[in-house]
């Protein structure tokens, strides 16, 4: 039988895991590093306290807002030329961009009302 392993973050560790989790979000991280934003969100609260996960949310809905809109612009301009399969894909990633925008503007409902409790 493996003895159990507890391992525990230094104060340097921490540290680097709030910078991590506080440093900005940029067009690039909601592009191709979705999995790693919700990963930070999913530590934030724990880490660097409410106002950080609420902070990480608005960042997240502004880069969607701002994001979004050039997908429906490439997907307008390509519709005649691009392979049904692309189209159907390029709208799917759409279609998700926006469900994930939703979800987010009710996460910052959620903390908005659990900050007025």
């Amino acid at each position: 039988m493996r003895r159990r392993q507890i391992f525990r973050l230094t104060a340097q560790g921490t540290a680097q895991l709030k910078k991590w989790i506080t440093r900005p979000l940029v067009r690039a991280d909601v592009i191709r590093g979705l999995d790693e934003v919700m990963l930070r969100f999913a530590f934030s609260e724990q880490v660097a306290g409410p106002s950080a996960s609420a902070r990480l949310l608005r960042s997240l809905e502004t880069e969607l807002t701002s994001y979004i809109p050039d997908l429906h612009e490439q997907l307008n301009a390509g519709k005649a030329t691009m392979p049904t399969s692309g189209r159907l894909a390029l709208e799917s990633g759409i279609k998700s961009y926006e469900c994930l925008l939703q979800w987010t503007r009710d996460a910052l409902r959620t903390y908005e009302h659990k900050g007025k409790e």
